[in-house]
């Protein structure tokens, strides 16, 4: 019999929070039990939950005696050196492009920089996901404490900061609904802003000229969600879950929609997402083997752009510029331990930004 090792998914109970916790429970009972045909239809039902999980996949493979199918081992690159970020240990998070240069996130350190190093702005908490709103020349950004944050008030609540794109002032700052922080967004052309809480499991839009931000989930429907992306005629989002994979939201009628992936097409551990002519490119650092990769809108195919050279460590995120996709690899996120300090015999961290063509 197979070792179980589901994963746990802590967030409040709903529709996809119960049922994944009843055919989890029913699964570790039948692994317990030695019984291979309760293990198998328990992993089915999982499957069918979170569909294009690839570990999932794998187990149940495992319990069926089959192979799950060849990953993605080959070394796959077009990706040519754009600019390396000045200095160590940021953990680089976000990248976006206001017309002249590059402006990082650091979620270590507290601040964005641009990627010469100098400090656009400093902030009191770890910052996440970054928006240009060109409209109103404002830089949008995702703040969240956490451990590994060493030069931040630790305990900081989570909010939405914006900054004059020109000076680095802040001049707006929205704190978020909940204590867990945010992470990942998006800024619509009317200058909306879409914002997770991977922790908190929570998708927020803040409407432009607001002060508090409206919940567009259900509660226990998102047990990671990551990055929202637009549709080019900005009709509907976009959202990663870096369990479930894939949903679609109709912004004006508020439904929901999950993407079923086609067998094979392997959704889970996405990162940053990224629509682009009636497909996506994504980072998916959360599977096996860390890569950037193409789908088709439907998810009916796949293909790997980046995967497995030296020098690409953990991507997360990138931004298109034109015809070209521009990514922070080697992050440094696996470098440092919850205490704020770097592992061990870890060397210093040095992120780089690459671009590639689009696909």
């Amino acid at each position: 019999m197979i070792e179980i090792l589901l994963f746990a998914l802590s967030f409040q109970d709903g529709g996809f929070a119960a049922q994944w916790d009843l055919w989890n429970q029913k699964a570790l009972e039948a692994s317990a039990a030695k019984n291979k045909g309760r293990l198998i239809e328990a992993l089915e039902e999982l499957n069918r939950l979170a569909p294009g999980n690839e570990r999932m996949v794998q187990m149940l493979a495992a319990a069926k005696g089959t192979k799950p199918g060849t990953s993605f081992v080959k070394p796959v690159t077009a990706a040519r050196l754009e600019q390396r970020v000045e200095g160590r240990d940021w953990i680089a998070e976000d990248l976006v492009w206001d017309g002249r240069r590059f402006l990082v996130s650091s979620v270590r350190k507290g601040v964005i920089l641009a990627a010469d190093g100098t400090v656009f702005a400093k902030v009191d908490v770890g910052v996440f996901g970054l928006g240009i709103d060109r409209k109103r020349k404002l830089l949008w950004a995702a703040l969240g404490s956490v451990p590994q944050c060493k030069e931040c008030r630790q305990g900081k609540e989570g909010a939405l900061a914006a900054f004059d794109l020109k000076t680095g002032r802040e001049a707006k700052r929205i704190v978020a609904p909940i204590a867990e922080g945010l992470g990942d967004l998006t800024v619509g052309p009317k200058g909306d802003v879409y914002v997770t809480s991977n922790v908190g499991g929570a998708l927020f839009q803040l409407r432009a000229g607001a002060d508090r931000m409206e919940r567009l989930d259900r509660e226990g429907e998102l047990p990671s969600p990551q990055g929202p992306a637009l549709s080019a005629d900005g009709k509907s989002l976009f959202l990663a879950d870096y369990r479930r994979g894939i949903a679609k939201v109709d912004l004006a009628t508020k439904q929901w929609t999950w993407l079923k992936p086609a067998p094979g097409v392997i959704v889970n551990g996405i990162d940053g997402l990224y629509a682009f002519q009636g497909g996506f490119v994504a980072v998916q650092n959360g599977v096996a083997k860390q890569r950037i990769t193409w789908f088709s809108q439907n998810l009916e195919s796949a293909g790997v752009l980046e995967s497995g050279w030296n020098g690409l460590g953990e991507p997360t995120h990138g931004t298109i510029i034109g015809k070209r996709f521009c990514f922070i690899a080697n992050s440094g996120w696996e470098a440092f331990d919850e205490k704020r300090e770097r592992k061990p015999g870890v060397a210093p961290v040095e992120s780089v930004i690459y671009c590639r063509p689009m696909p």
